[in-house]
């Protein structure tokens, strides 16, 4: 009997031997799983998935300490005002990260547990440290003993998870319905601070990733603010440029246009007054009309040199944009019915009111409208567009030709003075020039594109003004 006695208790050594032999190498493979890129919550669900399967837990779980997330949002501790259960400490608690065994989920009563609630936040908060228990149907420790008895629960493991410096991180727990050895608890709470360790360098490799990222999407948006600055130097730069150089050539026209203006006016008064006393039909009557065409295309060439050297008006009104476009229709009506060119017209439903001089905008308007002639040939096509701004703070105007079409190393010069871009290079090019000014001294912006062969699109954007008269027109 003794010899089958010591037989049995040196089979019973082994077989315990090899489970603790077993739990090892689960252990080592872990740490092998744990070495890997993976994200928090997946390595922590490699730990509660090992204690499950290597020392027969019914089920295993890992709290981290995070910032409060629910306190307005479901946490039924908010509402506790007394007793065991009640929050301590509304800026931090314990978030559940990793579930295994009989519960999976992490969503449950004990997502979010706070300090000195239950075993675990008692735990947590440096009371009990570490609390084993071969005795969970009976220890006052365990909030619900029938809950234990009623699944047949025999023991618990709860494990504080500490930081290199000694500050509490998490809870890991388990339940089980064996007995708790001394070797595994040993082993277990080997575990728990390797867990404390995954916790403590996976945080901080996420924190030192967010940073990165920070930084990164910092550069990025500086780098974006530095091109978008030069780009508006640049602007700034061309401008000054463009207006330097009317100012000169506007006092160079100015000069011209005085000196030309007295005689010529007395040489189209004499070939007008020999003209009606020639005979109608006479070789001398055709004569003197070519003379009198041609001193009258000198007398509009003066007329916009006077225009571009002459300071742009100060009255500004307000007004509707559309009853200007019309009337400039209107004058210039005879020149598009000798081209046959049709007119399609697009205006938003609400009417837009701009502030400015009506004069101007209007020869602006005629400016833009004959350069589609002349870039058209007979049987053309002109959609004026009109309507609000993608930013909501401007009326945007669109002329569409379906012309000749500008080339692209003309686009830098178009608004020039003494640059002509129609075929037929009529015109002294100052047209453009002169819209140029006028709408930049309203603060809008003048815009072309255009495809050879194809046609062209000048832009004017103006800004919108909030008046009673537009308040009147909305009623």
């Amino acid at each position: 009997k003794i010899t089958t006695v010591k037989r049995d208790e040196m089979a019973l050594e082994i077989v315990e031997r090899k489970l603790v032999e077993h739990k090892i190498v689960q252990i080592n493979l872990l740490k092998e799983h744990l070495l890997c890129r993976d994200s928090l919550d997946i390595k922590l669900k490699h730990i509660t998935d090992m204690i499950v399967s290597a020392f027969n837990a019914d089920f295993a779980r890992i709290w981290v300490i995070k910032p409060g997330d629910l306190c307005d949002t479901g946490c039924f501790h908010v509402e506790v005002s007394e007793g065991p259960h009640i929050c301590r400490d509304r800026d931090n608690c314990l978030h559940l990260i990793a579930s295994s065994g009989r519960y999976e989920h992490i969503d449950g009563g004990h997502r979010r547990v706070p300090f000195g609630s239950y075993k675990i936040g008692r735990i947590a908060a440096g009371e009990s440290p570490k609390f084993i228990t071969n005795d969970v149907v009976n220890d006052s420790h365990i909030h619900d003993n029938d809950w234990a008895r009623e699944l047949g629960l025999t023991s618990f493991g709860g494990y504080q998870l500490l930081s290199t410096d000694m500050k509490s991180i998490g809870v890991l727990a388990f339940f089980s319905k064996n007995i708790l050895s001394n070797e595994d608890d040993a082993l277990i709470e080997g575990i728990a601070n390797t867990t404390a360790q995954v916790i403590q360098t996976t945080l901080a490799e996420e924190s030192l990733k967010e940073a990165h990222r920070e930084i990164e999407a910092w550069s990025l948006e500086l780098e974006k603010k530095f091109r978008d600055k030069t780009d508006e130097l640049q602007t700034t730069y061309v401008q000054l440029f463009h207006a330097e150089k009317l100012s000169s050539l506007g006092q160079m026209a100015a000069g011209i246009a005085h000196e030309l203006n007295s005689p010529l006016t007395g040489l189209i008064s004499m070939i007008k007054n020999y003209r009606d006393n020639a005979s109608k039909g006479s070789e001398e009557y055709k004569h003197l009309s070519l003379m009198f065409e041609a001193c009258e295309h000198m007398s509009q060439i003066i007329n916009d040199f006077n225009a571009f050297s002459r300071k742009p008006e100060s009255e500004h009104i307000e007004f509707d944009l559309i009853e200007t476009i019309e009337s400039s229709l209107i004058l210039i009506m005879n020149q598009l019915k000798l081209k046959n060119i049709h007119v399609t017209k697009e205006y938003a439903d609400e009417r837009h009111i701009v502030k400015g001089n009506k004069t101007e905008l209007q020869q602006v308007v005629l400016n833009i409208i004959r350069n589609a002639i002349d870039s058209m040939s007979y049987s053309g096509r002109l959609l004026i567009k009109e309507d609000i701004a993608p930013d909501n703070r401007a009326v945007e105007i669109k002329f569409t030709d379906n012309g000749c079409g500008i080339s692209k190393e003309n686009f830098e010069k178009i608004f020039d003075p003494f640059v002509t871009m129609t075929p037929q290079g009529k015109g002294i090019g100052l047209g453009l020039s002169i819209s140029y000014a006028i709408i930049k001294n309203h603060k809008g912006e003048i815009k072309v594109e255009s495809e050879i062969g194809k046609g062209t699109t000048f832009t004017i954007l103006l800004p919108i003004v909030a008046s009673e008269l537009r308040e009147r027109q909305n009623e």
